[in-house]
């Protein structure tokens, strides 16, 4: 499995997808496979800790180019710039060691609800669980996420195996669109996936979304003004 992989699911969603804003670079795996699979592809990445942009370079094969450029910034004030709205904004900053709170509240989803188009979508990246004390901080994010877009959609190896404890990846897509997918045409969009496309697992990996579950009952909205992260994470 490669969440990677899974984050590239709003490509099958909407074909049409030609602008991207990727928040956290990582070693740059999903801006360099996104504009392999799909040539003339703008990507805008941020990333907040320059030596990050240094080392995807210089280790992991990240190029730049006019249309596949990197800022050093704050992922939120990034989206607050005047510009062109983006087809897909993938929030890829979470890890196991901790969440920038200002990344997970209603204020922020706002920001990037309102960058995206009509038909945008919303990928984010989650390390956690969906059951037990280590679910907390994804419900809580997932049910603010949840309040602002059109339709959520949710996938993980352990959702795709029936198995919703063990800790890992929990990728979450949403639309601004309230129109739920139709199966059927996204069974077909699939089907006409270029070769490139079919040699990933995203059509496999499209095939095992879970739509919109519910949180559990009392699980938090998170705002500016109340977003206990590190409690919900590790307490």
């Amino acid at each position: 499995f490669s969440y990677s992989e899974s984050l590239l699911l709003p490509f099958v969603l909407r074909p049409s997808i030609s602008r991207v804003c990727i928040i956290g670079l990582g070693g740059g795996v999903i801006p360099r496979t996104a504009t392999r699979l799909k040539p003339g592809l703008v990507v805008d990445t941020v990333e907040i800790d320059p030596v990050v942009r240094d080392i995807a370079i210089r280790y992991f094969q990240y190029k730049e180019s006019p249309s596949v450029r990197t800022f050093i910034e704050d992922g939120r004030i990034f989206l607050t710039h005047p510009g062109s709205p983006y087809d897909l904004v993938i929030l890829d900053a979470f890890n196991s060691s901790g969440v920038p709170f200002h990344l997970t509240t209603r204020e922020f989803f706002d920001t990037a609800r309102a960058r995206l188009t009509s038909d945008g979508v919303l990928g984010v990246n989650f390390i956690g669980s969906m059951m037990g004390k280590d679910a907390r901080l994804f419900w809580a994010a997932y049910r603010t996420i949840r309040r602002q877009f059109g339709q959520v959609y949710l996938l993980s190896p352990e959702i795709a195996a029936g198995n919703m404890a063990p800790r890992g990846n929990i990728v979450l897509i949403a639309t601004v669109s309230p129109e739920p997918v139709d199966m059927a045409k996204l069974r077909e969009a699939i089907a006409r996936l270029p070769a490139p496309w079919q040699r990933t697992r995203v059509p496999e990996l499209a095939g095992q979304l879970l739509h919109s579950p519910e949180p559990p009952p009392g699980t938090l909205e998170l705002t500016d003004a109340f977003a206990p992260v590190e409690a919900l994470q590790h307490y």
